[in-house]
């Protein structure tokens, strides 16, 4: 796992705050299907996969 420094910490803050760092979600999943966003992560799906609640 990756420990990074507290420069790389503010220069992915400020990238995040001014909208230039993106990351793409491959596949969103409402929380009643957590159970396929996990199946999905562990067979290797690629990008980020969000669960989310409402």
């Amino acid at each position: 796992m990756a420990d990074p420094g507290g420069q790389t910490l503010t220069v992915l803050a400020e990238q995040a705050a001014s909208g230039a760092l993106r990351v793409p979600i491959t596949a969103t999943y409402p929380l009643e299907q957590a159970h396929q966003a996990f199946t999905a992560f562990g067979e290797g799906a690629l990008g980020k996969i969000a669960v989310t609640c409402s």
